[in-house]
């Protein structure tokens, strides 16, 4: 899911984070950034080579929210030195997700064909979670090739209740039942 680097960049971030009680801070500056880097054009600026390190700075400065914890302010710093912006939405990713582990909420993605509503995300999670009898942290994803119905990614489990899985699950069925016949 993450690159080795981003990943080992958001666990220093979260171990950090979670030694000062710092996880709340780091949560909420993470996603206000990585929703900041939405902007392409943004990001093209801060990954071109010429732009000279303070400006990337100073940039990311005005981003990130000022009541953030200053280890948040000096890794970000770092990964301009170290000339890894490229990956940072990445990094963010993985420190949104390892934040939230830490706080002990499991990350769930769920993909659906159409956009959902706030009200269906709200039951399927709230169903999730009296299932599983577990916090989860929802991610939202949309896939056009499926047909309807969603599909859940649950660590290494795959729960597919698309339409087209259910149409895959029946023509197996079909297959078996003409090959060894009942």
């Amino acid at each position: 899911m993450y690159s080795g680097a981003a990943l080992n960049y958001s666990q220093a971030l979260v171990s950090l984070a979670k030694e000062r009680l710092l996880l709340d801070g780091v949560l909420k500056a993470a996603q206000e950034l990585v929703s900041s880097l939405q902007v392409s054009e943004l990001t093209k600026f801060l990954s071109h080579p010429k732009v000279p390190v303070q400006a990337k700075r100073d940039i990311m400065k005005r981003l990130i929210p000022p009541e953030s914890p200053p280890e948040f302010f000096n890794f970000i710093n770092l990964i301009i030195d170290r000339r890894r912006i490229d990956i940072l939405p990445s990094i963010l990713d993985a420190v949104i997700d390892e934040v939230m582990i830490a706080m002990g909420y499991e990350n769930v993605e769920i993909i659906s064909a159409l956009s959902l509503s706030a009200v269906e995300r709200e039951t399927i999670q709230t169903g999730l979670e009296k299932s599983w009898r577990t916090q989860i942290a929802v991610k939202y994803r949309q896939n056009s090739n499926l047909l309807g119905g969603i599909v859940i990614r649950r660590g290494d489990q795959l729960i597919d209740g698309s339409l087209s899985g259910q149409l895959n699950a029946l023509r197996q069925l079909l297959i078996a039942e003409v090959l060894i016949p009942g």
